[in-house]
């Protein structure tokens, strides 16, 4: 073999050997050479790492940018305004929650037709109980919560008269009734006199009376 470098080539077998397939392609691709020197190949490789170092760096910066800009964007429904004036929303779904109005304004007292519930109402208070009662029976109201909707029995309001903890509205407890549901018994009084003697038993007394054993001569 007529080479001109031997040593050289021997050096350039040997480190081509250990590069990747895809460079060893781009190398013969880009030498004109029949023998060529580890110089050609020192000389490739320097240029294949500077050409990837640029491409590198590159995609860092594209990747680092697209980041950046989809975490800032992320969870937030952001509106702006293109070129031609039209509004233009993200893609993000958002949902959207209804509230219900509240209906307190629309509670009416049955008595004096205020804004407030009949169990706060200054008219229905100045009445006495068995006014109250026959009123709330007459209008076919709940017993325990002033509803129109049911009796009593099947209220299922957990409030109770302060009273007597029954099931009915303590505006409507009967005057007089007991409280708590528990009755005052009148109790007999128990006098004890401690200066009174206890009873004497009456015991039966003996006598003992002595004998004298006496001899008498004729």
């Amino acid at each position: 073999l007529k080479i001109p470098d031997l040593r050289s080539f021997i050096l350039f077998s040997i480190a081509f050997r250990c590069l990747p397939v895809s460079t060893r392609k781009l190398f013969e691709t880009s030498t004109i050479s029949d023998y060529p020197t580890i110089d050609e190949l020192m000389k490739f490789l320097r240029n294949r790492v500077a050409v990837l170092e640029v491409v590198g760096e590159h995609r860092d910066h594209v990747a680092f940018g697209a980041h950046t800009k989809s975490t800032s964007q992320q969870g937030h429904l952001q509106k702006d305004t293109n070129r031609s004036g039209k509004p233009r929303f993200s893609s993000h779904p958002t949902t959207l929650v209804a509230t219900k109005p509240s209906n307190s304004t629309n509670i009416r007292c049955p008595c004096c037709s205020g804004a407030h519930g009949l169990g706060v109402c200054a008219r229905f208070k100045k009445w006495a109980v068995e006014e109250r009662s026959r009123w709330t029976r007459e209008h076919k109201l709940c017993f325990n919560c002033f509803s129109a909707d049911h009796w009593a029995p099947k209220c299922t309001a957990k409030s109770r008269c302060q009273d007597c903890s029954r099931r009915h509205h303590s505006l409507l407890h009967p005057s007089g009734s007991t409280t708590r549901g528990t009755g005052d018994t009148p109790q007999s009084d128990v006098v004890l006199c401690a200066s009174a003697p206890p009873p004497q038993v009456s015991k039966a007394t003996s006598v003992l009376l002595g004998t004298v054993l006496i001899h008498v001569r004729d």
